[in-house]
Parts: C-alpha cells; sequence; structure tokens
C-alpha cells in the first residue's frame, strides 16, 4: 500500500517538479541579467516599474482569484459550473481595469521622482505597465481554473514558457539596447505568450463561453466588497518600501534596494511552485485531520527553507552578491536584513495562500492596523531614505501579516478539529 502511494505521489510531484526547477532557472537567470546589464539609473525606473505593476495586478484581482479557487474546488467535475465561474470572474477583472488605470498614473509618477523622468519616458513606462496588468488578468484568471482542475504541470509549463521567452528576450535585445522600457516590453511579450497558452488550455478543458450565474456574480461583487481594503492595503504595502526610496532618496539607493530585492525574490521563487502544488487540493480535503497533517507540512517546508537561505546569505554573502555582479558589490552588510524582510513577507504569502484555499480570509483585514502601527513606530526612528532604514522598514512591515496569518490558521483549525477525535490521528 505504501509503495501505491508513493507511485501515486511520484506521478504527481515529479512532472511538475521538473517544470518547476526549468521555471526557477530560467526566471533566477533572466532576473540575474537585467541586474547586471541595465545601468544603476535604467535599473532603478526598471524596479519601480515592476513594483508598480505588481501593486496594480492585485487591486485588479482583489480575491477573485482566491475565491474563484475555492468555489471551483466545490464544483470540481461539472464543467459547465467551472465555465460559468470562470466568465464571471474573467468579467468582473476586466471591469476593474478601469479604477486600476486611474490609481496607476499618479503612483508611477511620483514613485519615480527619484529617476527624473520625462513626460515622454513615463508615458511609454505607463502604457507598458498598464498593458501587462491587462494582460496578467486573462492569464491569472486562466492558470487559476488550470489549478482547479488539477492541471499544475500544464500552469507550470505556461510560466517555464514565459520565463524562457524573457530569457530569449533579454539575451537577443536587452544587451543591444539597456533600456528600462525595453526590459518592461520583453516581460510584456512574456506575459502574452503566457496568456495565450493558458487560454488555449482552459478552451479546450471547458465548454464555450456560459451565461454568467446571478448567484455567481453576486458572490464575486460581495468578496471585492468585503476584500477592496485589504487588497488594497496589500498592494501597497509590499512595495512601500522602494516607493519611499524613490520618493526620498536617489536611483542609486532605489537601484540597490532593487538589487537585493532581486537575490532574495529569486530564492523565495519556489514556494510559488509549492503554493500552486498544493493549495487547489487543500480546497478539497473534507477531512479536518488530513488538512491539518497537509497544512503543516507545507508551513515546516517553506520556514525551513527560509531558515536555511537566511542563515547562508549570513555566513556567506559573497556567492550572493556575486549574482548581481560588481556595481552592488559592497552591499554584504545588508544582505541578511534584505532576506530577513523579503522571506518573513514570503512565508506570510504562504500562509495566506493555504489560508485563502480554504476562504479563511474573512480576518485577514486585522492586519491592516496592525502593520500600520509596526510602520508608524518605525518610522519615527528610521531614515527611510538611507538603505539601512530602507531595509529594516521593510521587516517591520514584513512581520505583521505573518503573525496575523498564523493567528487565522490556528483559530480556523482549532474550530475545524472541536468535533474530532484526534486520537486516532498519526503523529
Amino acid at each position: 500500500m505504501n509503495g501505491s502511494r508513493l507511485r501515486r505521489l511520484a506521478q504527481l510531484v515529479v512532472p511538475f517538479a521538473s517544470l518547476e526547477i526549468l521555471t526557477q532557472l530560467a526566471t533566477a537567470v533572466a532576473g540575474i541579467l537585467v541586474v547586471r546589464i541595465l545601468p544603476v539609473h535604467e535599473f532603478a525606473v526598471y524596479a519601480i516599474a515592476v513594483s508598480v505593476q505588481a501593486s496594480l495586478a492585485v487591486l485588479s484581482d482583489i480575491g477573485i482569484s482566491t475565491l474563484l479557487l475555492s468555489r471551483a474546488g466545490a464544483f470540481a467535475g461539472n464543467q459547465s459550473r467551472l465555465a460559468q465561474l470562470l466568465t464571471a470572474a474573467r468579467g468582473l477583472r476586466l471591469r476593474l481595469l478601469a479604477p486600476v488605470a486611474g490609481v496607476a498614473a499618479p503612483l508611477l509618477w511620483w514613485s519615480l521622482s527619484a529617476s527624473h523622468p520625462t513626460l515622454s519616458s513615463w508615458t511609454i513606462t505607463f502604457i507598458l505597465v498598464l498593458t501587462t496588468v491587462a494582460v496578467q488578468v486573462s492569464a491569472t484568471v486562466d492558470g487559476t481554473m488550470a489549478l482547479a482542475l488539477l492541471r499544475s504541470s500544464r500552469y507550470q509549463g505556461s510560466l517555464l514558457l514565459a520565463s524562457t521567452a524573457r530569457l530569449a528576450g533579454i539575451g537577443l535585445v536587452l544587451v543591444r539596447a539597456p533600456l528600462s522600457w525595453v526590459g518592461l516590453t520583453i516581460n510584456l511579450v512574456g506575459t502574452g505568450l503566457q496568456a495565450l497558452y493558458l487560454r488555449s488550455l482552459v478552451g479546450r478543458l471547458l465548454p464555450g463561453r456560459h451565461p454568467v450565474d446571478p448567484d455567481d456574480r453576486a458572490v464575486f461583487r460581495r468578496t471585492v466588497r468585503g476584500q477592496l481594503v485589504n487588497a488594497g492595503y496589500y498592494a501597497f504595502s509590499s512595495q512601500i518600501t522602494l516607493w519611499l526610496v524613490g520618493l526620498l532618496s536617489s536611483a542609486r539607493t532605489v537601484a540597490e534596494l532593487g538589487a537585493l530585492g532581486r537575490i532574495s525574490n529569486i530564492l523565495v521563487l519556489a514556494q510559488g511552485g509549492l503554493i500552486a502544488l498544493v493549495a487547489p487540493r487543500l480546497a478539497r480535503y473534507a477531512d479536518p485531520r488530513l488538512l491539518l497533517r497537509r497544512y503543516l507540512q507545507v508551513v515546516l517546508i517553506a520556514s525551513a527553507g527560509c531558515a536555511i537561505i537566511l542563515t547562508l546569505s549570513w555566513l556567506w554573502p559573497q556567492p550572493f552578491l556575486w549574482l548581481i555582479g560588481p556595481k552592488y558589490a559592497g552591499l554584504g552588510p545588508w544582505l541578511p536584513l534584505a532576506m530577513a524582510g523579503t522571506l518573513s513577507y514570503a512565508l506570510a504569502i504562504t500562509i495566506y495562500s493555504l489560508n485563502a484555499a480554504r476562504a479563511w480570509i474573512e480576518e485577514a483585514w486585522l492586519g491592516i492596523p496592525l502593520t500600520l502601527a509596526f510602520q508608524a513606530v518605525s518610522l519615527l526612528w528610521l531614515d527611510v531614505s538611507q538603505l539601512r532604514g530602507a531595509l529594516l522598514f521593510g521587516l517591520c512591515t514584513s512581520i505583521p501579516p505573518l503573525i496575523v496569518q498564523i493567528a487565522i490558521g490556528v483559530r480556523r483549525f482549532r474550530r475545524e478539529l472541536s468535533s474530532v477525535d484526534l486520537r486516532s490521528a498519526s503523529a
């Protein structure tokens, strides 16, 4: 019996892990090449634009993808209902693009203050960022449905396609034209290829466009209203450190902060793959004991990985700094601090994703006042125009969401397990 379980596990994990390794390798190499190729000033603009793009992607979602994954788990096997859910989610996300564009314009201008952009360069950057976000809407919705249909390997294949396209664009184009807008165009092309692949995949798995179920539309809209403040906060909180530096400091400091972020982001990409593999299955578990076991396994694996990375960055910083090139070779003392902030936030996102797979997101708003309090206190004694102060501010920002998500998981499991005899559960 154990042999049969191992074979099933291998059939699930091996194809996904192979694609995951290739994807992370391509993404890591692409990210490092961008840092090494772009001049400091151009990379500062690129880093700010990518951070704004990430925040706008969150604002165009506001919990819709999370709810889509959760509800799709409840209707697994019913292709008509899944098609209706997909139509409702896609339509609402597209309608959210208009207010997102209104937020994007002043945010991008403000955060690029340190780079002193001309109107024409700002306009080009704005158009590229907004177009990429619009394409991401399609890729994210279709990718969420692919995960709900347990096509994680195909989903991972789409990520590999996008990463490979970016890597090719960097190697063939960016090296000859090291400009921020060229790098953003390459990102847009990679995202577009991913979106086309996923749209084709989902189109083959589900029937054609279905009329939206009014109940689905109502549920999605309630989620948007209920998560608007929470999503807006998280859209900005994860990037606020870079934006503050962009407003108060120089392009050099922005580039240094962005380069350190590239190192830590590369090393936590594997957590995204872990979530993509596990979260759709957590949405289907009916046995609270099995759910608790899988939940703890994922959290422990993620925590151990973060601890190992943080220790290595403290003991041997130079191999990490070699990745981003000689322009940033003097950042060794600040690398562990950058890692600590990013890894804490990554662990919080991991736990949030596990909670969201069970639709345990109602109490997530508690992280907002707690984080704002941490940030307010931090700004009283930190100089965020300096690299050290900016990194400490980022660390302070990452801690409250982690505390809140852990508390939500503990509270929900107490409720789930209150009527279950745990004496029959394995260690």
